[in-house]
């Protein structure tokens, strides 16, 4: 990502993991989406994007994230 950026013209000013905030944002909300109850409507989130299968989904990031298969970073570039 860093070398693409840098490819089209950006300079980076700003490179930071924020993988272990990240998985630690996922499992709270999969904590949350857990103490709701089974007939509560739908919560206004992350459902109407990802939709019926939130749930899995968030939990296969978490997984993911846990397993250092995927990480989060923040970058920001500026036109060079």
């Amino acid at each position: 990502m860093r070398e693409t950026a840098s490819e089209a013209g950006f300079e980076e000013v700003t490179w930071r993991d924020v993988t272990a905030e990240s998985t630690e944002w996922f499992r709270g909300v999969m904590e949350t989406m857990a103490s709701r109850s089974a007939d509560a409507p739908p919560a206004l989130g992350l459902n109407p994007l990802m939709g019926r299968d939130t749930t899995e989904k968030v939990a296969n990031v978490v997984e993911n994230l846990e397993e250092g298969r995927i990480v989060v970073v923040q970058g920001v570039f500026e036109r060079a």
